[in-house]
């Protein structure tokens, strides 16, 4: 869902490969976000269960954060992690993604759900050079990118009907991740703005393939 958008130039990274810059809006249909989230807040955890149809990297089993000052610390405890992967402040191209794992800030905080008013997302996306796709130009070693976007609501008409949407606005790729086999967790870290212990969150990840995507609270289903 999360696909950068191409544009014409290119940038040279990662062993004098080309890959493109980030569009620096991107937006999503809002219900293309799962139902049924809880709402928790930073310093909170759930826990939740293994679903073999997700790929090991997809599936979330638990999640926990911590908040310092604006600086929120999102811990994705899944059940496989991909290899360690070098970070780029570019992305790479959209045919090699693999897993994206995402998180929803809604800033006043919401008891039903992040998603009604969502104000921040952030996300790392994760790119595998031995995905078998049509691409010339790959990176020699797994590569991992991040981003923080601004999100706020709007209407598009479309045959003369409106559709509520979340636009996402790019502001920076200073997304800090972490990988720990050891514990079989990923961490992101992002400063939010505005965010407090009374804000809330959820946790999503999308991998490339069936049974996507899982997500953190939810309704016990």
């Amino acid at each position: 869902m999360f696909k950068v958008l191409l544009v014409a130039a290119c940038v040279v990274l990662l062993n004098g490969c080309p890959f493109l810059p980030p569009s620096p809006y991107h937006r999503s249909i809002h219900g293309d976000y799962p139902p049924g989230y809880i709402a928790i807040s930073p310093g909170q955890s759930v826990e939740g269960s293994v679903t073999m149809n997700l790929r090991g990297s997809a599936d979330i089993i638990g999640v926990s954060s911590e908040l310092n000052g604006e600086v929120l610390t999102a811990n994705f405890h899944l059940r496989e992690l991909p290899e360690e992967a070098q970070y780029s402040h570019e992305p790479g191209h959209f045919r090699l993604e693999t897993n994206h794992w995402i998180v929803l800030v809604s800033i006043e905080g919401d008891p039903l759900t992040p998603m009604s008013h969502l104000d921040y997302m952030f996300q790392a996306t994760y790119y595998d050079p031995q995905k078998p796709e049509m691409v010339v130009i790959r990176p020699a070693e797994p590569m991992v990118t991040g981003g923080l976007y601004k999100c706020d609501r709007a209407i598009r008409v479309h045959d003369g009907i409106e559709y509520e949407y979340t636009s996402h606005k790019f502001l920076s790729s200073d997304v800090d991740v972490t990988f720990s086999h050891k514990d079989g967790t990923l961490t992101l870290a992002a400063q939010i703005p505005g965010i407090t212990d009374k804000s809330t969150i959820a946790f999503v990840s999308h991998g490339m393939g069936s049974g996507s995507p899982d997500y953190l609270p939810r309704d016990a289903d």
